[in-house]
């Protein structure tokens, strides 16, 4: 009789056990692998909001980035040579200084990074491992094929994203290619406005002054 109860008590444990093991396994087969966005400042609905260890929250006091350039919490970057920019809607600066454009970095999408497909959810990414229809009727397959609404096929590649409405766009913080904050304000002079003078339209300037040859006013050249 007592052997029967030792044996009892046996079997019963064996079964915990093994019922146990499979509930973990499970388990582990079925959470999803999630990757860490990139540690970083952005302008995000005209406030300035922090990316950190993959969570995102009001960024409440100025960060100096790694090359010197300091983000205030009203969005004004001053650089390391004193040079001042303004963040505007969607832009992203990551530890390094390194600005790129993240507009579609919070909205739920799909994304090549690194050579796989990946999910961006509710601000977490993780791998995709199913197929996604899109609302404008693109299908995106797990090996980043499209298939769009009237047959047409294409292949994202390294960086791009689509949204949710089916709008492609270039993730540029996981960009490996993204553009620093130096190249940044190189464009802030290209695209700034020109002044010349009316006289001697030789004479051109970044900012409205006296011509140096006659002393007239420039004017911005259209």
């Amino acid at each position: 009789m007592k052997n029967k109860k030792v044996f009892s008590i046996v079997c019963v444990s064996l079964l915990l056990m093994a019922v146990t093991l499979t509930t973990s396994n499970s388990f582990a087969q079925t959470k999803p692998a999630t990757t860490m966005m990139k540690d970083c400042c952005m302008m995000k609905d005209g406030k300035m909001m922090q990316m950190k260890d993959g969570n995102m929250m009001s960024m409440d006091k100025d960060m100096t980035m790694k090359n010197g350039t300091k983000v205030m919490t009203n969005g004004e970057c001053i650089m390391k040579d004193g040079e001042k920019m303004k963040m505007k809607e969607g832009e992203c600066m990551d530890m390094d200084g390194n600005m790129s454009n993240c507009g579609m970095m919070m909205k739920d999408c799909c994304m090549m990074k690194d050579g796989k497909m990946m999910q961006m959810k509710d601000g977490k990414m993780m791998s995709m491992d199913k197929d996604m229809t899109m609302k404008n009727g693109t299908k995106v397959m797990t090996n980043g094929e499209c298939i769009m609404k009237d047959g047409k096929k294409m292949k994202m590649k390294e960086g791009e994203c689509m949204d949710m409405d089916g709008k492609m766009d270039m993730c540029g913080m996981m960009n490996k290619d993204s553009k620093g904050a130096a190249n940044m304000k190189s464009e802030k002079h290209d695209m700034a406005a020109m002044y010349a003078c009316p006289m001697h339209p030789e004479i051109t300037s970044h900012k409205a002054g006296k011509c140096s040859k006659c002393g007239m006013d420039m004017a911005e050249k259209k």
